[in-house]
């Protein structure tokens, strides 16, 4: 084992930002590259896996707000995104760093304010991954958990047994993210290879099964449900939009891995704008094919009780448990996938950390296996932490759920002020003119100022109470 620490000129604090290079910046030891382009690309779709969270998560979308928040919600959280990630893929272009925007936000600091900045979003970064794997983990709990339901209709999904299956999930990803390491090229393509041709199938079974009783272009489009108790619809569509903005997040995830590329500069910000088109592109394809073929009552649907809105629409659809099976079935080992690229994109960000000096046990946690080329303490920490949290849904499912809908609110954070600097400070030093990824004089600074307004926006309209009256029990 080696560990991996920056050279004392690079440590926080004791440096002011500056334009230094990949080699400079890392110093003599680092993760070895194992990951091309392509498969970085794959890594990236899969990581964010944007309709497969969109259809897993759709409940607060269908109680504020209904076809409006699912489909136009969806949109408005996409397009904001789409100036964010180009935004973080200048940022990718200059420092192609597992820390990501921790050492975006370092380098484009001003010298006095450099160590505290990096070090808050660094913990927003941190914070927010290691909170969407546990959401991910939750999910694919349920997932299985439901189609165990709709085979065996006695059955009742207990809180525990989220749990457990959850716990049960962390701990295969933290296997794969160990030993895996190496195989992460060819099971990510592997997955990607899938992912597509099963959105694709899911999309026409729906239209398929719909045919002839298509909804109406008016209901389809502009219908709207309002189930939170709200008599304005203002506040349910902004806090439905949950869940296009768990869905959309994460484009960070192949920054994290950018020490593992042959060419990272070149190929990180490629990859994080490729990833985001091709993921949104198949999300809004299968958006529009639920919206038109969606049967069921949109309040039942966002109450059913296997808690998995697309269980129930595929079931609805096709009218057979073994067929809902087939389609789901596929759609959970995406998802395990999805999980454990998450928490690996995690540990990166903890190792990264640690090699600055800015995470607790800051030696421990920066060393790296080199037999197996993994920080394989930075990955047991991240399930370290989410398996208890696991178990926090057995005794309150809302303090659970307020768990697993933060990561969107730390992320955007962390996303909005590199760009928020970039804006102000990147741009008068002529930072931007060092990235392989540069935006110009024009788009840059569009980008930079609408992800940073975006990220405050979307982190107010998040921590609204979904519904009213306002209790201890519903506020976030």
């Amino acid at each position: 084992m080696t560990s991996h620490t920056p050279h004392n000129a690079h440590k926080y604090g004791q440096t002011s930002a500056q334009k230094v290079s990949l080699d400079e910046y890392l110093g003599p030891a680092r993760l070895q590259p194992k990951l091309g382009f392509w498969s970085v690309t794959a890594l990236g779709v899969v990581t964010t896996s944007t309709w497969l969270a969109y259809v897993q998560s759709l409940a607060p979308a269908l109680v504020g707000g209904g076809i409006v928040a699912m489909l136009w919600g969806y949109v408005l959280v996409v397009v904001m995104g789409a100036f964010t990630v180009l935004s973080l893929a200048e940022c990718a272009g200059i420092w192609a760093t597992a820390g990501a925007q921790v050492d975006w936000v370092y380098m484009l600091s001003p010298p006095a304010w450099a160590p505290c900045l990096s070090y808050t979003n660094g913990w927003l970064a941190v914070f927010g991954m290691g909170l969407l794997g546990l959401g991910g983990e939750a999910i694919a709990a349920r997932a299985i958990l439901s189609m165990a339901q709709l085979s065996h209709p006695d059955y009742t999904i207990l809180p525990w047994h989220i749990s457990i299956m959850g716990v049960l999930v962390a701990i295969i990803t933290a296997i794969y993210g160990i030993l895996g390491a190496r195989m992460l090229d060819k099971t990510n393509l592997a997955c990607f290879c899938v992912f597509v041709p099963l959105a694709l199938a899911l999309m026409i079974t729906l239209l398929v099964e719909g045919s002839g009783n298509y909804n109406s272009a008016d209901f389809a489009l502009t219908s709207f449900n309002n189930a939170t108790g709200w008599t304005n619809d203002v506040i349910p569509f902004l806090s439905g939009l949950a869940t296009a903005a768990f869905a959309v997040i994460a484009f960070d995830s192949v920054a994290h891995m950018s020490e593992e590329l042959e060419t990272p500069a070149r190929d990180t910000p490629r990859a994080m704008v490729l990833a985001f088109l091709a993921n949104n592109i198949l999300a809004l394809a299968i958006i529009f094919a639920i919206v038109f073929t969606i049967t069921t009552d949109l309040s039942d649907l966002a109450l059913s009780p296997s808690g998995f809105p697309i269980l129930d629409i595929v079931y609805n659809s096709t009218g057979s448990i073994v067929g809902t099976c087939f389609l789901i079935s596929p759609l959970t080992i995406l998802w395990l996938q999805c999980t454990a690229d998450i928490n690996i994109s995690t540990s990166r960000s903890i190792y990264a950390f640690a090699r600055s000096d800015a995470f607790p046990g800051a030696r421990f946690f920066s060393v790296i296996n080199t037999k197996l080329d993994v920080p394989v303490r930075a990955v047991l920490a991240v399930i370290a932490v989410q398996i208890p949290l696991l178990w926090v849904n057995v005794g309150s499912s809302n303090a659970f759920t307020a768990f697993i809908t933060m990561p969107a609110e730390a992320l955007y954070l962390s996303y909005g002020l590199p760009s928020f600097l970039m804006l102000v400070r990147g741009r008068k030093l002529g930072l931007d003119k060092d990235s392989a990824f540069r935006l110009g004089p024009i788009l840059g600074p569009i980008c930079n100022l609408i992800a940073s307004v975006w990220s405050v926006c979307l982190t107010v309209f998040l921590i609204l109470p979904p519904t009213y009256p306002v209790t201890a029990q519903n506020m976030k």
